[in-house]
C-alpha cells in the first residue's frame, strides 16, 4: 500500500490510500473509454499495419499488435523512451475466449510508459465485428475488455447472427420496441424473496457510420464468447449508461402505444422525459411483508403492438409471439461463485436459433464500483455455457452487505425477430426476452 496526498496552494489534502501492484493491464480504445473496439494494428507487413477496424477486420492466424499499458516494470526510468524486449510479467491472451499465441509483450519503443502486445489470432477464433479480446496478467489480473474485427479475407465483418447490428453497420434508422420479463429470486439473504417484473421499452435511432460503430445494447459478443463492461456506478446510470445513445441522433416515434395480450388490452403512455422510453407493466413479490403487485401482462402467447407514432416515426403496427420461458436447471444452486472456477449455468428450453444471453453483474458500494459480464450462447433444447475465471476476475469481489451481485440467464431471437414497418425507419423489430434471474456473489 501506499498513500497519495495532493497540495495545492500549500494545502495538502488527506492521503488517500492506493495499491500498487506488479502489473495491472489496461487495453487502449478508440472511444478512449476502456469499451468497445481497441486500438489493434494489422500486420500485413512491416510497411503495411492498418488499425483493425469494421471494414478492416483481422483473419484467423493473422499477427496483430494490441497498444496498452500496465504490463510491469523495467529497470530503468520510464520517463525515456524505452527499449525493445520482452518483460517478465506472465501475459495471457483471450480473442473471443480462445487462447491467443503470443508473440511479444513489453514496452513500445516509440513510447514511454506505454506497452505492446504482438499475438496470433487463435485459428478456432469466432468470426465477428465485435470479438472481445481480454489480457491476464501473472494468472489474476484481467485487464478491461475491448473489442476487434474478425472476417474469413481480411475485408469487412458481418453480423449475420444479429439483425439488429445490420443498422448499427450501415448508418440506418433503428425503431426497437421491446418487452422483458425478469422472474428474479433472491434466497442468500435472511428472507426468500421472488419478484416477476414486467417491462416494456421503446428506442428509435439514426446511427452514423463509422469503421469504429460500438453501441453496447447491439453489437454483442459472438455465440461462445463474453464481454467485460465496468466503471463507476454514474457509469451504469442515466439515459447514456455506457456510452448507448445513438452514434446519429434520437428519433421520436410517439409516447402512446397500445398492446392485445392473452390478459387483456392494455394502453402504455409513456411521459417523454428521455429519449430511451421505459415502462413498468407489472409487478408481483412474493415473501414480502408489504404487499406489492401490479397486474403482470408478459405471459407467453400472441400480441398484436400499435402506436399512433411521433414527428419522426410511426404508425406502428405489429403482431408477434413471445415464446415460452427457458428453464435455468441449476438456479437455485447458484449462489457462492469462486471467481477463480468460472460459472457454468444449464438450461432447458431455449429453441435453436435464439440466442442465449447470460449476463451477471457486482456491484461494490464501498469504492463506488460496478462490473457487468455479457455472454453469448447458442440456443437449443438443453445447453450449457461456463463463463471463464479471466471474465469473473474482471468484477469486483463480494465484501459484505454493500456489495451485491446477480446473474441472469434468457433467451431471445436475435437472427430473426418479429419486423415491423414505419414510415421514416428503416429496420422496426419487436425483442421479446425473459430472464430468470438470482442473487449470487463473487468471491
Amino acid at each position: 500500500m501506499a498513500a497519495v496526498v495532493v497540495t495545492v496552494n500549500g494545502t495538502k489534502s488527506f492521503a488517500y490510500p492506493v495499491q500498487v501492484v506488479n502489473s495491472n493491464p489496461g487495453i487502449f480504445a478508440i472511444n478512449s473509454a476502456g469499451i468497445g473496439p481497441g486500438v489493434f494494428q494489422n500486420f500485413n507487413s512491416s510497411n503495411d499495419q492498418p488499425v483493425n477496424s469494421l471494414l478492416n477486420a483481422a483473419t484467423r492466424g493473422q499477427a496483430i499488435t494490441m497498444w496498452l499499458t500496465g504490463l510491469g516494470p523495467v529497470s530503468y526510468q520510464d520517463n525515456i523512451s524505452p527499449a525493445a524486449g520482452n518483460l517478465p510479467t506472465p501475459v495471457e491472451i483471450f480473442v473471443g475466449g480462445k487462447m491467443a499465441n503470443k508473440l511479444y509483450s513489453g514496452r513500445a519503443p516509440c513510447c514511454s510508459s506505454t506497452d505492446q502486445i504482438v499475438f496470433e489470432v487463435p485459428p478456432e477464433a469466432p468470426l465477428g465485428c465485435w470479438v472481445p479480446v481480454m489480457i491476464r496478467t501473472e494468472g489474476k489480473m484481467s485487464s478491461n475488455v475491448t473489442t476487434m474485427a474478425i472476417s474469413k479475407d481480411g475485408g469487412a465483418c458481418a453480423e449475420p447472427g444479429n439483425v439488429l447490428a445490420n443498422q448499427l453497420l450501415n448508418s440506418g434508422k433503428l425503431g426497437v420496441v421491446g418487452f422483458m420479463r425478469t422472474n428474479e429470486v433472491h434466497s442468500l439473504a435472511p428472507r426468500r424473496l421472488e419478484a416477476t417484473m414486467d417491462h416494456s421499452s421503446f428506442s428509435f435511432r439514426q446511427e452514423a457510420a463509422s469503421p469504429f460503430a460500438f453501441n453496447p445494447l447491439i453489437a454483442l459478443p459472438p455465440a461462445g464468447s463474453c464481454t467485460v463492461y465496468s466503471g463507476t456506478l454514474e457509469r451504469f446510470r442515466g439515459v447514456n449508461a455506457m456510452f448507448t445513445d445513438p452514434a446519429g441522433k434520437y428519433l421520436d416515434g410517439g409516447t402512446s402505444f397500445s398492446m392485445i395480450a392473452p390478459r387483456g388490452s392494455r394502453q402504455i403512455q409513456v411521459p417523454k422525459t428521455s429519449p430511451f422510453l421505459i415502462a413498468g407493466l407489472g409487478l408481483n413479490v412474493v415473501g414480502n411483508p408489504v404487499p406489492n403487485f401490479r397486474p403482470l401482462l408478459i405471459d407467453p402467447g400472441n400480441y398484436t403492438f400499435s402506436s399512433t407514432g411521433g414527428a419522426d416515426a410511426g404508425p406502428i403496427r405489429a403482431a408477434f409471439s413471445v415464446p415460452p420461458a427457458l428453464t435455468w436447471t441449476n438456479r437455485e444452486q447458484t449462489g457462492i461463485i469462486n471467481r477463480a472456477q468460472g460459472l457454468t449455468v444449464s438450461w432447458t428450453g431455449a429453441p435453436a436459433g435464439q440466442t442465449v444471453l447470460i449476463v451477471g453483474e457486482s456491484t461494490h458500494l464501498p469504492i463506488n464500483a460496478k462490473a457487468m459480464f455479457v455472454c453469448t450462447a447458442e440456443g437449443n433444447s438443453a445447453g450449457s455455457f461456463t463463463v471463464p475465471p479471466p471474465i469473473l476476475g474482471a468484477l469486483p469481489a463480494w465484501q459484505g452487505v454493500r456489495s451485491r451481485g446477480l446473474v441472469y440467464v434468457g433467451a431471445t431471437p436475435l437472427s430473426a425477430p418479429p419486423a415491423f414497418t414505419a414510415i421514416g425507419i428503416d429496420l422496426g423489430a419487436v425483442v421479446t426476452l425473459q430472464w430468470s434471474a438470482k442473487d449470487v456473489r463473487f468471491q
